[in-house]
């Protein structure tokens, strides 16, 4: 019975050994299958040889392989050379909507924004924003000017319009144009006046000076001051001409007469004089001759 009994533990310990090993060598064999199916999908065979240079080809199943070597050591067929370009299907195309709305993108300045997103059982997902074309910038301009609408009546015009620039083009609106505020009445004060002025050496031309006060409503404005010398000038001089005259008889003394000249000056070319004698008058002492003092001295003696 004994010996019964450990005849059976070892058939028992030889059978478990050898499913043991049976077990392992399945164990190996699934690995392997299931390595080679991963290489299949990575696409990356090390068994091929091929070089490490980037040349990316698109296969037949849609797939994109570093290079030629690659795809065929991959047993997919070269369609196009380059990556492969997803291809939404119908179902997505329909399920996918893109909207496009003008969104501020800076304090003037608006851009076209572009949104697109899935619809799946009413949700939005995977949505994607993106900004398309140039951005264009709003400037509002206004110009106001005073028109006069009547003799010496104004009135306040203002227009207004709007320019969008985009990059280099720029797009002007229409002005728009409109009377501001009420009719303001002008009223022009002139003030002249003129003088006798010493011009030159001895010559004397009229002074002018003038101002013009300008008045819109309660405002007033008063413009400078314009002096300026107008007409002919007037030339004056006075010369005195000296000459011995007789008086009672033999004596004589020393006349003197004073001569005045006026001239008008219109232009270098046209001068008119005229001389005029103003008065005479005796000067120094009475000179007696030589007879005068003989006869004298006979009536003395």
């Amino acid at each position: 019975m004994h010996k019964n009994a450990i005849n059976n533990n070892k058939m028992i310990f030889f059978i478990l050994t050898k499913m043991k090993k049976i077990i392992l060598l399945l164990l190996i064999a699934f690995l392997c299958i299931y390595e080679g199916r991963m290489i299949k999908k990575n696409q990356c065979p090390n068994s091929c040889g091929c070089p490490s240079t980037y040349k990316p080809v698109c296969g037949i199943s849609g797939r994109t392989h570093g290079n030629l070597c690659l795809a065929n050591c991959a047993g997919d067929k070269v369609l196009t050379v380059g990556t492969c370009s997803y291809k939404c299907t119908r179902q997505e195309l329909k399920n996918r909507i893109r909207v496009c709305r003008n969104r501020l993108s800076g304090q003037n300045s608006y851009r076209k924004q572009c949104c697109t997103w899935l619809l799946n059982k009413g949700k939005r997902t995977d949505k994607k924003c993106t900004w398309v074309g140039e951005e264009t910038t709003i400037r509002r301009k206004s110009i106001c000017k005073w028109i006069i609408k009547r003799k010496n009546v104004t009135q306040r015009r203002c227009c207004k319009w709007t320019e969008r620039i985009q990059g280099k083009k720029i797009k002007r609106s229409k002005k728009v144009c409109s009377y501001v505020g009420r009719e303001i009445k002008k009223k022009v004060i002139k003030r002249f006046g003129c003088a006798f002025r010493t011009f030159g050496r001895f010559g004397r031309r009229k002074f002018c000076c003038s101002t013009k006060r300008t008045c819109h409503g309660v405002a007033c404005k008063e413009s400078k001051r314009s002096c300026k010398f107008v007409g002919p000038t007037y030339i004056r001089r006075q010369r005195v001409r000296c000459h011995w005259v007789r008086k009672n008889g033999h004596s004589r003394q020393n006349k003197c007469c004073t001569f005045e000249k006026k001239c008008v000056v219109k232009s270098k070319k046209s001068r008119k004089c005229k001389t005029r004698r103003v008065g005479c008058t005796f000067r120094g002492p009475i000179i007696r001759t030589k007879r005068e003092k003989k006869m004298s001295y006979k009536k003395i003696w």
